[in-house]
């Protein structure tokens, strides 16, 4: 599939032309809101993204140093309305490995604002993180690559899933 033409400030992903700021950097995040009974099912490809964040060694967990170093990324702001536990899904639709790392506060600060992240190693079934959130509560969702080699595909097409557990 071809773009053909996008407009200014687009860019060609996946046959498809994508605002190339939306999703691109926590600035500009994808607004996600969810509650206990609406949960969020999304599609996305963060192969036109920059790459914007990495995740540094012990910030949040404890998966390698260089996770997200090569990956393109990008954020999403997500809201919950109603208190509870949250599954935040990313599924590469693609042959690649995902990573999430969950900021609580800035993007600026991932030592001291990050309160979570997984990389599942594998480049099917991609990573999910548990979040407890009380209402009105906001997060930082950063979905990247989860290695620092570049010979492995960082980015890709996705999904990106929020529900409420039960």
């Amino acid at each position: 599939a071809l773009c053909g033409v996008c407009q200014d400030g687009d860019v060609c992903g996946a046959g498809t032309c994508y605002d190339a700021d939306e999703g691109n950097t926590c600035a500009d995040a994808f607004y996600v809101s969810v509650s206990a009974t609406e949960p969020h099912l999304s599609n996305h490809d963060n192969s036109y993204a920059t790459n914007t964040y990495q995740k540094a060694y012990g910030e949040c967990s404890d998966f390698s140093s260089g996770t997200g170093s090569e990956g393109e990324d990008q954020a999403f702001y997500l809201t919950f309305e109603d208190p509870g536990t949250y599954r935040i899904t990313v599924t590469p639709l693609d042959s690649w490995y995902a990573a999430i790392y969950v900021i609580d506060g800035s993007c600026s600060d991932f030592e001291n604002d990050c309160v979570g992240s997984e990389d599942f190693g594998s480049q099917w079934t991609g990573a999910t993180f548990d979040l407890e959130a009380s209402a009105f509560d906001s997060v930082y969702v950063i979905v990247d690559g989860d290695t620092d080699n570049d010979w492995v595909n960082e980015n890709g097409p996705y999904t990106f899933e929020v529900e409420a557990l039960p």
